[in-house]
């Protein structure tokens, strides 16, 4: 029985900055390190499966801020698992490691079991392995359509191809696709890059496509796992057969935690529930951002940053607390103790204005009497 198994991984961007993250430049170097571990530990798990091919599906690295030492180390990487295994390393550029004449790809000198494949569509076969591999690699920050493929019709191979594009999004700049299509084309597998969140499609004829996400999540929009895909192909009375798994490779996770508050609970029991919403090993590990939201009992707010240092001091590896709560407020009551006076004639102006549906008479009613509710304290 013929077959062939790989692991596919796409997306690490290496030596990203992370100057924009809300974590920081100090967790942001951390991060970076981490996703060079994380590539090595890949690396390791290809070499230890025996799998044929490591499949890269664009963006390993973030080619405008990339070192020159992760990059040594990254081919380092590489150049030793071809003196381990049998393992052939199958990369495209994807928008943010595109191929040009001044390419990281073009001016290093990458291991004789590496193979970057060239601008626009092209295939490698891999005789031994009896498997063909087409790929489209980047050339420019942007693309916009799906070159001419002419695909290899020999079917005594395996077939593989590599993506670099957007299946999410008919309109967008970077490679949009079609399932439909991707159906069309003669490959047993598809190889995914460019969107960070894994996603496995399976075809009617047994043949499928994914996504594996970034191998480490990169910030707030990346929640959930992230890892690789693990496959195998092989050939049973004249068919070919996929198998193929998502595995979950991170080293954190990115949370995003929502509690909906009462006016009734104290700042201690809005602590205690959200210590208690993440486990320990979750909360030693991962990122944390709680969004609170509901009403809180009136217009002072929460101490957010004195949440997220009881949170921390708790154990949390990192800690994010957005306060989106409002106010609280006993209408009639306030209406009473304040008859006659400014506050008063506000909030029957403002219940007037809400009774005429007028457009965020609510949130004005809210932020108004925080304004004044405050001065008041002041007096």
């Amino acid at each position: 029985m013929d077959s062939i198994s790989f692991l596919h991984m796409a997306d690490l961007h290496a030596g990203k900055n992370f100057h924009h993250a809300s974590f920081g430049s100090v967790l942001g170097k951390s991060r970076r390190r981490e996703i060079m571990d994380t590539f090595y530990r890949i690396v390791d798990m290809a070499v230890e499966a025996r799998v044929d091919f490591l499949l890269i599906a664009g963006d390993l690295v973030e080619a405008e801020y990339i070192s020159r030492r992760d990059l040594r180390n990254i081919q380092w990487k590489l150049e030793q698992a071809a003196g381990q295994s049998d393992l052939q390393v199958i990369l495209i550029a994807g928008n943010h490691d595109y191929l040009s004449k001044d390419s990281i790809y073009a001016d290093s000198a990458w291991p004789s079991n590496v193979t970057v494949m060239p601008p626009g569509f092209s295939v490698q076969r891999f005789v031994d392995k009896k498997t063909a591999i087409g790929a489209v690699s980047w050339d420019t920050a942007e693309m916009t359509a799906l070159p001419e493929m002419a695909w290899d019709g020999d079917d005594s191979l395996f077939h593989i191809l590599l993506l670099h594009g957007d299946l999410y999004g008919k309109d967008s700049p970077y490679l949009p696709l079609d399932l439909q299509r991707l159906q069309e084309i003669p490959a047993h597998y598809t190889a995914l890059g460019h969107i960070h969140k894994p996603d496995i499609f399976r075809f009617p004829d047994g043949r499928g496509a994914a996504y594996p996400g970034s191998p480490e999540p990169l910030d707030f929009s990346e929640t959930g796992s992230h890892g690789v895909i693990k496959g195998t192909l092989r050939r049973e009375g004249g068919e070919v057969r996929l198998d193929f798994e998502f595995i979950p490779v991170a080293q954190r996770q990115f949370r995003i935690l929502d509690f909906a508050l009462t006016p009734d609970l104290s700042e201690q029991e809005v602590f205690a529930r959200m210590e208690a919403g993440v486990g320990e090993m979750e909360r030693k590990r991962d990122l944390c951002r709680f969004r609170l939201t509901g009403y809180r009992e009136n217009f002072e707010g929460l101490d957010v940053e004195e949440l997220r240092w009881r949170l921390l001091d708790s154990g949390f590896y990192y800690v994010e607390v957005q306060d989106e709560t409002e106010p609280f407020y006993d209408l009639d009551s306030l209406k009473k103790e304040y008859a006659g006076s400014i506050i008063g004639r506000f909030i029957e102006t403002m219940e007037e204005k809400i009774d005429r549906q007028e457009p965020y008479a609510q949130e004005a009613l809210y932020q108004g009497l925080d304004a004044l509710l405050q001065e008041m304290k002041k007096r």
